[in-house]
């Protein structure tokens, strides 16, 4: 929470039937279940952001609507654990959700069902209207963070290498690299 006082996190509900949002005491062992999800329709655990005035928590979990497994991006009242689906937006993961100061907005990392890399994305809060920040062939990972004045964004990036080698089936220690490419030509 802002004031630090609190975290939020996913576990399996008490029943073990389901999918919990949990509020715990930073400094105590308690905590509550804030709103429970069935496994079918699971929060993220990667994706936990506490609004800056404290009032709400964004979350992603599998979408009750549509086929597949999509993701979409829930809030949560702190208060009343009243849940409220964000986006419509289908993405096949979301992760590092974050809030932007003003509480207009939360930018997140995701990837579409089409998508091999996953993208930086913002979601309006007033109307869960999506659209990308980036488009490259660069794949972004959680944890996505925001300054407290919002003007520098933070995230973590991976690049793959794949390359073939060739040894002698008696001799692997002889093996030889016989392509050298980055992500772009694997």
């Amino acid at each position: 929470s802002p004031d630090v006082n609190q975290f939020a996190f996913v576990g399996k509900s008490e029943d073990g039937e389901g999918s919990s949002l949990y509020i715990a005491s930073t400094f105590a062992q308690d905590k509550r279940a804030l709103v429970t999800r069935s496994n079918k329709f699971q929060f993220d655990s990667s994706s936990v952001a506490w609004s800056r005035d404290g009032k709400t928590i964004a979350i992603a979990a599998i979408s009750d609507k549509g086929e597949g497994v999509n993701r979409e991006v829930f809030l949560v009242g702190v208060e009343d654990g009243q849940i409220r689906q964000l986006t419509t937006h289908k993405f096949r993961n979301v992760g590092g959700l974050a809030w932007l100061g003003d509480g207009s907005g939360l930018t997140m990392i995701g990837a579409e069902h089409t998508e091999i890399n996953a993208q930086m994305w913002h979601v309006s809060t007033t109307d869960g209207s999506v659209r990308r920040i980036n488009q490259s062939l660069t794949n972004y990972g959680s944890p996505m963070d925001l300054s407290s004045d919002g003007s520098l964004m933070m995230a973590i990036t991976s690049d793959s290498m794949t390359n073939l080698w060739i040894a002698p089936t008696d001799a692997p220690d002889q093996a030889k690299q016989i392509t050298t490419s980055a992500f772009g030509g694997a």
